[in-house]
């Protein structure tokens, strides 16, 4: 849970994306972020394609898989897998 300069950063950035893009996808490729409006707002350059394990992650981001939990029942409900 640390930066590659050590800084402690406790919380993982995981980007979500739908699953047929995440299929075709490899690490080396670029990938636009864009947002709901379609205007590109950063580049992405993918070093890892995986399926995460959601329940795993609530747990240990937010110590519960209680899905009462509001960051817990985004994460389980909201995002893709």
């Amino acid at each position: 849970m640390r930066l590659i300069n050590d800084v402690i950063w406790p919380i993982p950035v995981v980007l979500d994306v739908k699953e047929d893009v995440a299929h075709d996808l490899k690490s080396g490729d670029t990938l636009a972020l864009r947002d709901d409006e379609g205007f590109m707002t950063a580049v992405l350059h993918v070093e890892d394609v995986w399926k995460p394990d959601r329940t795993k992650e609530v747990k240990a981001v937010y110590g519960t898989a209680n899905k009462e939990h509001p960051g817990v029942a985004y994460i389980l409900n909201q995002t893709n897998p």
